[in-house]
């Protein structure tokens, strides 16, 4: 037998053991869910009488009837999560949906509608003993199956988790200088260039090293580094790393939550925060809202988006900076 020919029986033996695979798994009654095509342009989530629904408008998820933008990438997770999950038993043909948590009202119950016709309708009930599957029924068949997924990151999600939090990004490279103004502080920083001399390979006097390798200042090489100042601390150095480091920050800015607050009812700020770039500026404001648990409560609002949102206390923390002992050198 020449080499071609053992090819082409080696690939003809792996398509039909393919096929009988699959013929065996469909012959096992276990649903198959590897056909699915295309994406669906409508979610439904509901489990008692909380309902959470999404449609694809445009090529953008929206959620309720609010329109909420939300995370396509969550949405994409989740069309991924429930196209690849794989069924591995048939557990029961007669119900005992109590049993399994599968009963109408217990269930998180997930539909999919492609332009109003359902794509897959899916039951989730409670895990198995090893908390690695989750016991399932479909398309409002009878059977109860097994599959090898959790659902974590879809069961008991309400409306703002599904949300998109980014609020605005900027490149931190792109920035020229930021203010920041909170309670009884006011800082300005400007980014600035200096140029630095290098021989390249930083030979320098009194090191040890021959001077005869030492470059004369003509042969010097120019490179220029970013400097970062701010107003009335001229003699301060700060750290390029630190500041940059505040900068990510915006690359995005996420917000934590958005507690449905009016912009137009916020009143004046207690604070802002000003990013400078080449072309524009961005704001973020601050709003104190007094304590909540004994923590001090905060709302913010930017021009880059049209609601009210919250950050984490460390992100506040570091943005609203009290002093500038955390950028210096």
């Amino acid at each position: 037998m020449n080499r071609k020919m053992a090819v082409s029986l080696g690939v003809i033996a792996l398509l039909l053991g393919f096929v009988i695979i699959r013929n065996m798994k469909k012959s096992s009654g276990l649903p198959d869910f590897s056909d699915w095509k295309g994406s669906p342009s409508e979610i439904i989530f509901k489990k008692g009488d909380k309902i959470v629904s999404m449609k694809n408008r445009d090529g953008k998820w929206l959620i309720g009837q609010e329109e909420f933008p939300a995370d396509s990438s969550i949405i994409q997770n989740i069309e991924n999560t429930l196209k690849k999950m794989v069924f591995t038993d048939m557990v029961s043909k007669q119900g005992f949906y109590e049993k399994y948590d599968l009963a109408t009202g217990t269930a998180y119950h997930i539909t999919l509608l492609k332009d109003g016709n359902r794509v897959r309708e899916l039951l989730l009930g409670k895990k198995s003993s090893t908390n690695r599957h989750t016991y399932v029924r479909i398309d409002e068949r009878p059977e109860i199956y097994l599959v090898s997924e959790t659902f974590e990151t879809i069961i008991d999600k309400s409306a703002a988790d599904f949300r998109d939090k980014k609020i605005f990004a900027v490149k931190k490279d792109d920035v020229t200088g930021f203010d920041i103004s909170f309670k009884l502080v006011k800082y300005s920083f400007k980014k600035t260039t200096e140029e630095k001399k290098s021989d390249g390979d930083d030979i320098k006097a009194g090191t040890g090293k021959d001077p005869k390798n030492i470059k004369a200042p003509g042969e010097l090489k120019t490179e220029k580094i970013d400097r970062w100042v701010c107003r009335g601390f001229d003699q301060v150095k700060f750290s390029n790393d630190k500041v940059y480091s505040l900068l990510a920050l915006f690359s995005p800015l996420s917000a934590s939550d958005f507690p449905g607050a009016e912009k137009k009812a916020m009143g004046n700020p207690d604070g802002t925060f000003i990013l400078r770039l080449n072309d524009k500026a961005v704001t973020v404001d601050i709003f104190s809202r007094g304590k909540d648990g004994g923590k001090n409560r905060y709302f913010f609002t930017s021009p880059e988006s049209p609601y009210v949102f919250s950050l984490e206390d460390w992100q506040v923390k570091r943005i609203f900076m009290e002093d500038i002992e955390g950028l210096k050198e």
